[in-house]
């Protein structure tokens, strides 16, 4: 954090999370973890924390937590930053624990929630930041007010704690209500608030607050400018790249991830998966990774019509990607990579295909350049190239059907498939 700032403050700053890459079950892959880190530190993300919300930290043994956690603040210290370290959404007794664990590796900086096993009533809010804020006091506390836990603090409720509490300092909130966000900033001034970038649209009108990087995270460069543009009260500029974002928001909602449910065309009788290599594209025209994408597809819309193309492409869910993005450069010969598709039913395997990336007839830069052409995309974008693998038209995608796609050296992605049930009025 920025060392200019007081002691006992953090500062408004841009916030991003450096999640934790797997080998296998139960295995971190260590190296590439160290690696994500200089990588984030280098692009401008350089107020990183790990186990927030992204999934590990409830679930890591406490021999992970204490090997992951010494990696992240001897990395984070070798670049000159402060690390933050989460316990997020764990019992009070095994958050103590582990908050012994990080003083004792003198982290400064952490992020706590609620409990989620159920909302707690007022005495047991006490207690909970009781227990854990006095007995840690060199230890800054950011509380991720977060609506898993059952309940969400209101700006009322800070402004006791911290009058109990001086090193409970910060808030990450990323619900974006207005009048949440409006009541941490105008009613609690002396805490460091942080919301992602629909409450930072939102926040920052009414002072000084940090950009927790969501969906900006993809482009360190954008959500600084966001940021600078809110500190700065360039609000043209704020609104212009706040659009941007929520166009982001948007696409990526029309798609889904790893182990969710993407869905078939309810008009549609014949869809079929399509396993594609997905490029991860700057605004410059520079591949930046890889991951897998399944671009469902109406066979029949398509085949009915060349003009029902967009309609054959593009619904709610008809795009799974996953099941994260691998670096470029970590990655030898994209053009020699294994692909495979296996969709199963009902614990039975209905099709499986097999090819290579080799079928691709354009280059990838050449089709990185070509997307560029007369479309600019300052946010970066991420293209498909093409599938190689092609059901034969009497198979069909059906509800429960459980799809796997492999492509080497990038990974699995798998996802179910269920239906877009979304009722339009007339």
């Amino acid at each position: 954090m920025d060392k200019t700032v007081p002691p006992g403050k953090i500062a408004a700053t841009v916030l991003g999370t450096c999640c934790i890459p797997w080998e296998s079950p139960g295995q971190a892959d260590m190296d590439r973890f160290r690696r994500t880190i200089r990588r984030l530190h280098e692009q401008g993300l350089r107020d990183l924390y790990i186990f927030g919300t992204a999934g590990e930290g409830h679930a890591v043994s406490e021999r992970q937590f204490r090997v992951i956690s010494e990696a992240f603040v001897e990395q984070m210290r070798d670049l000159g930053a402060n690390p933050m370290i989460g316990v997020i959404g764990l019992p009070l007794a095994t958050t103590v624990e582990r908050l012994e664990r990080v003083n004792a590796i003198g982290v400064t900086q952490a992020q706590i929630s609620l409990p989620n096993w159920g909302a707690l009533q007022d005495v047991e809010v006490e207690t909970y930041f009781r227990e854990i804020c006095d007995q840690f006091p060199a230890i800054r506390f950011m509380h991720y007010n977060l609506g898993r836990s059952g309940r969400i603090l209101e700006p009322d409720d800070y402004i006791q704690l911290t009058l109990a509490h001086p090193n409970l300092v910060a808030t990450k909130y990323g619900a974006g209500h207005p009048e949440t966000v409006s009541g941490l900033m105008q009613k609690v001034p002396q805490m460091t608030h942080f919301f992602t970038e629909l409450g930072f649209y939102q926040g920052t009108a009414l002072g000084s607050c940090g950009l927790l990087a969501s969906v900006s995270s993809s482009n360190p460069t954008q959500a600084w400018r966001y940021f600078n543009a809110g500190k700065d009260g360039d609000t043209h500029l704020l609104a212009q790249l706040y659009a941007e974002l929520s166009g982001v928001m948007v696409g990526i909602r029309d798609c889904v991830g790893h182990g969710s449910v993407a869905t078939i065309r309810s008009d549609s009788l014949n869809c079929v998966p399509e396993p594609e290599l997905a490029l991860l594209v700057s605004p410059l025209g520079t591949i930046c990774g890889f991951t897998i994408c399944d671009d469902i597809t109406a066979r029949d819309l398509e085949a009915e019509n060349p003009l029902y193309l967009p309609q054959a492409k593009i619904w709610l869910g008809s795009c799974a990607l996953g099941p994260g993005i691998v670096p470029a450069n970590e990655i030898a010969d994209p053009y020699t990579l294994a692909v495979t598709l296996t969709v199963e039913r009902g614990g039975r395997k209905v099709f499986y295909g097999s090819s290579t990336t080799a079928r691709l007839n354009r280059r990838l830069d050449d089709l990185a350049i070509a997307a560029l052409h007369d479309h600019p995309q300052p946010q970066g974008f991420l293209l498909t190239t093409g599938t190689p693998i092609v059901p034969p038209w009497e198979f069909t995608l059906a509800l429960g059907d459980s799809v796997s796609i492999s492509i080497d050296s990038v990974g699995t992605l798998t996802h179910s498939i269920g239906v877009n049930d979304t009722k339009f009025a007339a």
